[in-house]
């Protein structure tokens, strides 16, 4: 059904249709991700402590100090900076479990390389399963029973539709759409919407609110965590359709899906079978998809693939100022001014030259920006300013660079290297804060 490449595997763990009960690893599991209060990675970390298994934390990883006794090591998407890894692994399978379809895909392959993941855990988008080297598992995300909210009874909740999500116009229009359509059929005191809350507000806002609608967008439809945390607080899910959904659960008995008018269609569900859906769906999603039959799965898995081996490539750091931009997992589209070597060395990434390409130089139009030749100070200024995350200071960069990024992007972090200057503008896109420690392990010593 999926596409799939010769060096890849997607493969259907049997525990997605029939979770089992097994015996933690003998040896430790090392859980490598970025804690923040909502990654998914806290949740299969509790359900680890739970089982018993011997859990070990971490967010850089140098093999030199990995237990020889470890089980395996699982990876977990986290915001930016990626983990840095150090050393050879000595044999230990690794896991990668992958969060983000399309948007992320380009950055998600190159962590694989880095991680050096023989297996891939993706959480939706399967259609993608062929872009990765090695075996592909699915894995979805689940309830987490230690932030779910006890529902209360069907009937008495307080709100007819909840929602905690995004609302940016341009990028969200269709969900904003839905949910005035849902306040025009309902009363606007009948729905209620959410942004910037915690997991566990989130848990009870979805526990008194009848049902919870998930609009997956146009182009990456994914099953989201907003699936698993509305079905666990016994909310009606109200859905589009998400490719691979409906081989977890079944559309019409455990959730429904999004029709028009919305509006219509939620009066007919509260009125209707609504509550009947919502109770088998929370009631399939405690005895199927919790993060404790997550982590069954990978137990199993961690048996099945100790002897597995993916061929992955190693990473070549590019020499000079590319190995700058190389560095930065998340750097995809570069302008390069005045540097037809660098450019050249930056093969998987898309690249523009200048001053060809500087008509493409409009305000945040590139991931990152490399400056190694002379500008004036009207192109120095478009340059800078048409860099969203990054710029790269070449050796023949004018000498006011770094003043005018200091000027024209508050906040910047500068990072002296052998090559050049790295210049970081903080938290755009899925990047954690600069005044996180990360990102002093992503520039600092191993230590």
């Amino acid at each position: 059904m999926y596409p799939q490449s010769r060096e890849s595997v997607l493969v259907t763990p049997s525990a997605l249709r029939h979770p089992l009960s097994r015996a933690a690893p003998d040896g430790p599991i090392v859980i490598a991700y970025h804690r923040t209060e909502r990654n998914p990675g806290r949740y299969l970390e509790a359900a680890q402590q739970r089982s018993g298994a011997v859990v070990e934390h971490t967010e850089v990883l140098d093999w030199a100090r990995v237990d020889p006794s470890t089980s395996a090591v699982v990876f977990v998407e986290s915001p930016l900076p990626e983990i840095r890894v150090f050393g050879r692994n000595p044999g230990v399978p690794v896991f990668f479990w992958v969060h983000h379809g399309e948007h992320h895909l380009d950055v998600n392959l190159r962590l694989q390389i880095r991680y050096g993941a023989n297996v891939i855990l993706l959480a939706h988008s399967w259609h993608l399963a062929g872009r990765f080297l090695g075996r592909v598992e699915r894995f979805p995300f689940a309830v987490a029973p230690e932030v779910t909210a006890d529902p209360i009874p069907w009937r008495e909740r307080q709100w007819d539709v909840g929602f905690v999500g995004s609302l940016t116009q341009g990028t969200h229009d269709r969900r904003i759409g839905l949910l005035e359509d849902l306040k025009s059929a309902l009363g606007p005191d009948r729905v209620m919407v959410a942004q910037g809350v915690t997991p566990e507000e989130q848990s009870r806002l979805y526990a008194n609110s009848r049902i919870v609608i998930n609009e997956g967008g146009t182009r990456h439809q994914p099953i989201t965590m907003r699936v698993f945390e509305a079905m666990g607080a016994g909310a009606l899910l109200l859905t589009d359709p998400a490719p691979g959904l409906d081989e977890l659960m079944t559309p019409g008995v455990h959730y429904a899906e999004i029709e028009d008018p919305i509006g219509k269609q939620a009066i007919d569900l509260i009125h209707g079978e609504g509550e009947q859906i919502a109770q088998a769906g929370w009631e399939e999603a405690r005895r199927r998809h919790t993060y404790d039959h997550r982590l069954q799965e990978l137990f199993g898995l961690i048996e099945q693939i100790r002897s597995y081996r993916a061929n992955l490539p190693r990473r070549k750091r590019p020499k000079g100022l590319a190995g700058l931009v190389d560095d930065i997992v998340d750097l995809q589209r570069v302008l390069v001014h005045g540097d037809p070597t660098t450019a050249k060395r930056l093969a998987d990434r898309k690249v523009w030259r200048s001053p060809p390409a500087l008509e493409r130089a409009t305000p945040g139009n590139f991931d990152a920006v490399v400056i190694n030749a002379a500008a004036d100070s009207e192109t120095l200024d478009r340059l800078i300013r048409a860099a969203r995350k990054s710029v790269v200071i070449g050796p023949r960069a004018p000498r006011e660079t770094r003043e005018r990024i200091t000027q024209l992007h508050a906040g910047s972090r500068f990072v002296d290297l052998p090559e050049g200057t790295l210049a970081t503008f903080g938290t755009t896109g899925y990047r954690l804060p600069s005044s996180h420690p990360a990102f002093s392990a992503a520039f600092g010593d191993k230590d």
